[in-house]
C-alpha cells in the first residue's frame, strides 16, 4: 500500500510555509519513513498534486488556510466525506490549487481510498516573511496527528517514542544517541465540514 504525506505551500510566504516546513521536518526526523510513508513538500499546483497522489491508497496533506477562525486553529477534512469548496485553500498563486484538485479527482474517480487534509488557520501571506509563532505551535500539534493518521499511537512509532536525532559535529565522528521528544499533549482537533467554511 502506497502511503503519502504532502506539505503544501510556499516556505517564503509567511504562514503559507507551514505545510512544506512540516514535510521537511518530518522527513528529517524519519518517523514517517519507519511507517512506510513517502514525504514531500509541494507548491500546491493542482494538476501536479493529482499526479503525485495517483496510485496512493492513503494520503495526508497539510496546508495553510483562512476561514476567519482564530489564528492557529486546526481543521481536519476527511475528503471522502467532505466537499472542499473552491477558495478554502486559495492563498497561493495557483488558480487551480488543492481544493480544485480534490474535487476534480472526485469527479474523475481518482481519489485515494483515504485522504485527510489538515488546514492550519493563517493570517500572513507576505513574501519573505516567516510563519507566525502561533502557526508554528499548531504545526507541532498537527505533526502528532499526522503520525496517528498513519498508525502511530500517541506519538509512538513501532512501540517506541517518536524521536528526533540530536546532531553534533565532532572531530572523532562519535555515534550520537537519539534524543527523546517531550511527551505528546492531547489536542482537540476541530473537524470542519467544508460546506460550513
Amino acid at each position: 500500500m502506497r502511503k503519502l504525506f504532502i506539505g503544501v505551500g510556499n516556505l517564503h510566504r509567511g504562514d503559507d510555509g507551514v505545510g512544506p516546513f512540516l514535510a521537511q521536518r518530518m522527513a528529517e526526523e524519519g518517523d514517517l519513513a519507519l511507517l512506510g510513508v513517502e514525504v514531500t513538500p509541494h507548491s500546491g499546483e493542482g494538476i501536479s498534486l493529482m499526479q503525485l497522489w495517483d496510485g496512493a491508497e492513503q494520503v495526508v496533506i497539510v496546508d495553510a488556510m483562512r476561514t476567519g477562525k482564530n489564528l492557529g486553529a486546526i481543521h481536519r477534512f476527511d475528503v471522502l466525506a467532505d466537499v472542499l469548496h473552491s477558495g478554502v485553500f486559495r492563498y497561493s498563486s495557483h488558480v487551480f490549487g488543492l481544493a480544485e484538485a480534490v474535487e476534480l479527482a472526485r469527479k474523475l474517480g481518482k481519489l485515494p481510498k483515504s485522504m485527510i487534509i489538515y488546514g492550519i488557520e493563517g493570517s500572513s501571506w507576505t513574501f519573505g516573511e516567516p510563519f507566525s509563532k502561533v502557526v508554528a505551535k499548531a504545526a507541532e500539534r498537527v505533526r502528532d496527528q499526522v503520525l496517528q493518521e498513519f498508525g502511530a499511537v500517541g506519538g509512538k512509532v513501532g512501540g517506541k517514542a517518536a524521536i528526533g536525532v540530536a546532531v553534533k559535529k565532532t572531530a572523532k565522528s562519535k555515534k550520537v544517541a537519539p534524543k527523546k521528544r517531550a511527551a505528546t499533549r492531547c489536542v482537540r482537533i476541530v473537524k470542519t465540514k467544508a460546506s460550513s467554511v
